[in-house]
């Protein structure tokens, strides 16, 4: 199993479980501060694991780049993952999307959510490792957008743009800039 998919499964999960919400807050099952709560957990519980993932990413490959053994540093990500789960499901119930389709909606939420946490924590890992660029992987259905980005090499200062739905990943391209 690649990354893509590890990192894809942990999305569509946090996708699948913060529509299962919706519906339940929809059906009058729960009420809006229980599902608030509830979704906020969900997210912040699939991001620690995506996080957690991502610091495991950057070293397996620089391992691989440089030959030897590299040590996971820190999983942190550039924001508070809980905050930023909260504001985030805030954000998403406060859209014209959310009241048309809350299901729909919070299920882009969540998949988004959990990316971010991704993304982010790759970017402070590769700069904690001493990576000073990085290049996009990208997935076998991208987008024209992202495949179009996949070969260009940026430096790590630069946070890797990615949109809603975005699967791509950041990953090293040298450590210390050593073959630029």
């Amino acid at each position: 199993m690649s990354i893509h998919d590890t990192v894809a499964r942990l999305s569509d999960t946090a996708r699948t479980r913060l529509e299962a919400l919706a519906r339940r807050m929809d059906a009058e099952e729960l009420t809006w501060d229980e599902f608030h709560a509830l979704a906020t957990t969900e997210a912040a519980r699939r991001s620690s694991a995506a996080s957690s993932l991502a610091v495991l990413a950057v070293a397996a490959e620089l391992s691989r780049l440089t030959g030897r053994p590299r040590a996971t540093s820190t999983p942190r990500p550039e924001f508070d993952l809980e905050e930023h789960a909260y504001d985030a499901i805030t954000e998403q119930t406060g859209t014209q999307s959310f009241g048309l389709d809350p299901v729909a909606a919070m299920g882009i939420a969540g998949a988004a959510i959990v990316m971010a946490a991704y993304q982010s924590t790759t970017n402070r890992a590769m700069r904690d490792q001493g990576v000073s660029f990085y290049r996009r992987q990208v997935e076998h259905d991208a987008c024209e957008i992202c495949l179009d980005m996949a070969d260009i090499v940026l430096p790590t200062t630069h946070q890797q743009w990615h949109h809603k739905g975005c699967r791509c990943v950041a990953v090293p391209v040298s450590e210390n800039g050593a073959d630029q």
